[in-house]
């Protein structure tokens, strides 16, 4: 069973924390042979033309962009978090993957700080399920910095699936435009079409962001947020 693990982050990102998120994964991942990372330059997005696409039709609306007044809402920021979704959903990442394998998007704003192991992998990647995910009982949409799509149970369809919300602008339609939101609709569909469940990493863990005291806790830090970015690299990004 292989696990592919999918990133991306901007140049200036990159700076900040995303040589460092590298550097401590091919550490990690060294002595686990059937796991390996992949990076997706921004360069490689920019040739993508369902994302050229999108954005020349919507990058340079201010309601796409989360403007609200003066103020942006990140809830309607289809452009900003339309990059991780076209990285993720390339098709070129599920090549070579047979039906057991799993394709796993990771922020990039992440770090390892252990081992990866069979038996951590076989913990957060369970059989039996479409996939895992960090579900929030105390918000409104799920935390998507770790998403695990087992090839198995439809994974390729999903992946199909939430890159048509963005090619069809389907997600226009919807309360919410960011990657979370458009990801949980997704997710429920998919959920009723075949009568497979999601495996919730976060399942019976309150507050806003429980990836610390999920499995993912025990090797995996997230930096999430421009505060805890600002405690961590001295800059907000």
């Amino acid at each position: 069973m292989r696990y592919r693990f999918i990133t991306t982050c901007s140049p200036k990102q990159m700076d900040v924390y995303g040589e460092q998120m590298l550097d401590a994964a091919d550490y990690y991942l060294k002595d686990c042979p059937n796991a390996e990372l992949e990076f997706v330059p921004q360069s490689d997005l920019m040739i993508d033309e369902d994302l050229m696409r999108f954005f020349d039709v919507w990058q340079k609306k201010d309601f796409a962009n989360g403007l609200v007044g003066e103020k942006y809402d990140y809830r309607l920021q289809a452009i900003r978090f339309a990059y991780k979704v076209f990285a993720y959903t390339k098709p070129v990442w599920t090549n070579g993957l047979e039906d057991d394998d799993w394709l796993i998007w990771l922020d990039a704003d992440t770090n390892f700080t252990g081992p990866v192991t069979p038996e951590w992998l076989e913990a957060v990647c369970p059989g039996g399920y479409m996939g895992s995910y960090i579900g929030r009982k105390d918000w409104d949409h799920s935390e998507c910095g770790w998403i695990a799509f087992s090839m198995r149970y439809h994974g390729r369809e999903f992946l199909a699936k939430m890159r048509e919300y963005y090619t069809s602008e389907l997600i226009f339609g919807l309360p919410q435009w960011h990657d979370s939101y458009i990801w949980d609709r997704v997710r429920q569909v998919m959920e009723l079409k075949h009568g497979s469940r999601w495996f919730n990493l976060a399942d019976g863990i309150g507050g806003n962001h429980p990836w610390p005291e999920t499995k993912l806790g025990e090797i995996l830090e997230h930096y999430k947020g421009p505060r805890a970015k600002k405690e961590k690299f001295g800059v907000m990004v």
